[in-house]
C-alpha cells in the first residue's frame, strides 16, 4: 500500500482497498503517515513544512539538508493550522509535550 501511494498508483490503491486492505489499520502507526508526508512530491506545502521543521532556514528552491529533522504529525498540524488560520485547533500535541507510558503510570 505504501509503495502504491508514494508511487502515485491510484488504480493499485483502489485494487488493494477492494481486496480488503484497511486504510485505518494501514495508518494506525504515526510513523507510516509521517513517512508518507516525507515522500510528498515537491510542492508548496512540503516546502512550507520543511521550512517549519528546520526553523525557517530553508529558502525557495532549496532542498532540505539530508540530516534534516524527521517530520512529525505535530509539524504537519502546525503548518495546516498556519495555512487555514488560527480558528482551527491543532490535532496533535507537539512531541516535546508527549508523555511516555511510564510518565502516564507515574502521573496516575
Amino acid at each position: 500500500m505504501f509503495s502504491a501511494l508514494v508511487g502515485d498508483k491510484p488504480e493499485f490503491v483502489r485494487l488493494l482497498l477492494e481486496n480488503g486492505v484497511c486504510v485505518r489499520k494501514f495508518l494506525e502507526h504515526e510513523d507510516t503517515l509521517c513517512e508518507l508526508y516525507a515522500h510528498l512530491p515537491a510542492c508548496f506545502f512540503l516546502r512550507k513544512l520543511a521550512k517549519r521543521i528546520q526553523g525557517g532556514k530553508i529558502r525557495r528552491g532549496q532542498e532540505p539538508p539530508p540530516e534534516s529533522k524527521k517530520i512529525s504529525l505535530s509539524h504537519v498540524a502546525d503548518e495546516v493550522r498556519h495555512l487555514l488560520g488560527s480558528f482551527t485547533q491543532s490535532l496533535y500535541v507537539p512531541s516535546r509535550y508527549k508523555m511516555t507510558k511510564d510518565d502516564v503510570r507515574l502521573a496516575a
